[in-house]
């Protein structure tokens, strides 16, 4: 279980390094238009930070309300994907929902045994 939370952790600072990588490149070659750039670069790194305070929180204490934020975050992530296309945040988003699932496996409950009846 400790592998668990170890690889969900890097995989969501992963996803928030790549991330702020991506965003600092966008920022200095001039892809983001200089009127915009204030509220963009705020809502990114807005939604950068929940998801690096939510995986944390999550992988160190097991929160299901860090593991509920983690889900707000990634689907924030995935709608600003989507709807900019920007397919440079295909693999950080993808990689925040590989956290994602794995914060959400560790929250169900184990199926229940089968009884098999002769």
């Amino acid at each position: 279980m400790k592998l668990v939370r170890t690889v969900e952790f890097a995989m969501g600072w992963l996803a928030v390094a790549l991330g702020v990588v991506i965003m600092l490149l966008w920022w200095l070659g001039g892809f983001i238009s200089p009127d915009s750039v204030v509220t963009d670069v705020t809502a990114f790194s807005l939604i950068l930070a929940v998801i690096a305070l939510s995986v944390t929180l999550e992988s160190v204490t097991g929160s299901l309300v860090a593991c509920i934020t983690l889900v707000i975050g990634t689907l924030a992530l995935a709608i600003v994907w989507r709807i900019s296309f920007l397919f440079e945040l295909e693999f950080p988003t993808a990689l925040a929902a590989g956290a994602t699932l794995m914060a959400l496996a560790r929250h169900l409950p184990p199926p229940a045994p089968r009884r098999i009846s002769a």
